[in-house]
């Protein structure tokens, strides 16, 4: 049955984390040397989507208070929010077919309706947002006015190099395809693959894209011309998340179950070892010490650069890959547990118990905001059953948390006041809330 276009019930439960000793200024652009250094705004606090190292240049709030929280009880959110320069957090919800622009305090700026939106957003030079669905490749503007939206099968974030090309996989056709900043198509490389995937840009200019399939992964290197430099196929026919990242040394990580690869700049493997357990999230490396962060079935690992493991941690069912702070603390997403901070040393910083809390997210479900705000998505229950949400831990004295809309009626308000209603969703709207009516009719019928 097709799902509301304004099931904006779809809060989100937005981990808030902050004070002042620990905030930091953001840089000019942080994805990591070993990253091509894209036209992304570089004022915005998160707008790199994938393309990045997971590094972030702020430090993490000490507080690890529950601030607010903004709930959805129709469908989960999916990635983790990108974030503007001036606060506001960009998030998809695929099952309400919703992009929503919330501002600081978790209130929705505006609401865009009627795709699948899905995976982070990624935020240009000039502050378009760039948006996926299953079936387009979107530009709004930072007021949620629609800049183009292009036809295409496209399941990742997009990736921006450093001439302002817009990259992304066809998931479909099984081609890399470049736009320009206006959306037109600048050229189509040959079919490599059809699945899932992921699109990194290295230091070098080379075009990374991870494919995953059934039992197996393939990597291919493509120039700034659509041609093909190397491809290489690990075939694993093992359980497991598949996952992959650069490292400080333009070195790729990936994990395929218990197995990780390291693979040279080259396409050729360079190192090969197997853990104790299924891995289930991608490689996160540290910028700092090249640290590799790992999380399993049972275990979180820290494994040196060659390998060696450095040290494990108990804990259960570590599906997002990790972020790491400024100041080396790693923030992971367990399940049932909500957020976890480790030291450097894995020694516990504090954790963040959410009753029954899961995480939602393909990839990584955490982002860290200048202020240190932690922002991450993930299921709950609570009094009223299952909910989903971007949730916000932090310091509960730092702000007064702004009231949240809980449900779908307050919600329409909210979005009235705001001008944010298109003529075919007030008539959503309108279809909706009768038929609620007279279903409330009848039961007061009923009582009488």
């Amino acid at each position: 049955m097709k799902k509301s276009l304004l099931a904006l019930t779809a809060s989100a439960m937005i981990f808030s984390v902050a004070t002042p000793s620990t905030t930091a200024q953001a840089n000019s652009n942080y994805q990591g040397n070993q990253f091509e250094q894209g036209k992304y705004d570089t004022e915005a606090e998160f707008a790199y989507g994938n393309n990045w190292s997971n590094n972030f240049p702020y430090a993490g709030s000490d507080k690890n208070e529950i601030k607010w929280q903004f709930k959805s009880r129709n469908s989960k959110f999916e990635s983790r929010p990108a974030i503007g320069k001036d606060g506001t957090l960009y998030v998809t919800n695929f099952g309400e077919k919703k992009f929503y622009a919330l501002n600081k305090d978790g209130s929705i700026k505006w609401g865009k309706s009627g795709h699948e939106f899905i995976n982070t957003p990624v935020i240009g030079e000039d502050g378009t947002i760039y948006v996926t669905t299953n079936w387009n490749l979107q530009a709004y503007n930072p007021d949620g006015s629609l800049q183009w939206k292009i036809d295409t099968h496209v399941y990742r974030s997009p990736s921006i190099d450093k001439d302002g090309t817009i990259y992304i996989h066809n998931r479909v056709n099984g081609t890399i395809e470049a736009y320009h900043k206006d959306g037109s198509l600048k050229w189509k490389s040959e079919k490599v693959a059809s699945g899932t995937g992921e699109i990194f840009i290295s230091q070098n200019g080379l075009i990374h894209t991870y494919l995953a399939r059934a039992g197996s992964v393939s990597f291919y290197a493509h120039d700034k011309n659509g041609k093909q430099q190397w491809t290489i196929d690990l075939e694993k026919n093992v359980a497991g998340a598949k996952g992959f990242t650069l490292g400080p040394n333009g070195d790729i990580y990936y994990n395929h179950g218990s197995f990780i690869y390291v693979i040279g700049p080259d396409g050729k493997v360079k190192n090969e070892w197997k853990t104790e357990e299924n891995i289930l999230s991608a490689p996160t490396v540290s910028s700092k010490d090249g640290t590799i962060y790992l999380g399993g079935y049972d275990y979180i690992y820290a494994h040196n650069p060659d390998g060696s493991i450095k040290w494990k941690k108990k804990e259960k069912a570590l599906f997002g890959t990790s972020v790491i702070d400024k100041n080396g603390i790693v923030y992971f997403a367990p399940e049932r547990k909500g957020i976890l901070a480790l030291n450097s040393d894995g020694s516990l910083k504090w954790e963040n118990p959410i009753d029954g809390h899961i995480n939602t997210a393909a990839d990584s479900n955490i982002t860290i905001g200048k202020d240190g705000t932690i922002y991450t998505v993930g299921q709950g229950t609570d009094q009223k059953g299952i909910y989903y949400a971007i949730t916000a831990i932090g310091d509960t004295q730092s702000e007064t948390p702004c009231p949240q809309p809980e449900d779908y009626l307050q919600t329409i308000k909210d979005l009235i006041k705001t001008n944010n209603l298109t003529e075919e969703q007030k008539k959503e709207a309108r279809e909706r809330l009768t038929k609620e009516r007279d279903e409330l009719n009848e039961v007061l019928k009923s009582l009488e």
